[in-house]
């Protein structure tokens, strides 16, 4: 059985008459990442990109913000 990320889109458009919009996108579980011949290449869930961006963080000596809303 495949299951696919489910998504809840809320599109707000700028009123300022510029073409710029404002996407914010919420997805539930994992995304997959396919290859041209349909065969799964990657995936990428809450976790893996926390850590892609604390990874980032190091590589590039920043302060990371808490994304998760965990810290104390």
């Amino acid at each position: 059985m495949i299951e696919t990320a489910a998504t809840d889109q809320t599109r707000q458009v700028l009123a300022d008459g510029t073409d710029d919009a404002i996407l914010f996108a919420v997805t539930q579980g994992e995304l997959l990442l396919l290859d041209d011949d349909g065969k799964v290449i990657g995936a990428e869930n809450w976790r893996t990109a926390l850590d892609r961006y604390l990874q980032y963080c190091r590589d590039n000596e920043l302060e990371p913000r808490d994304l998760t809303g965990l810290s104390s």
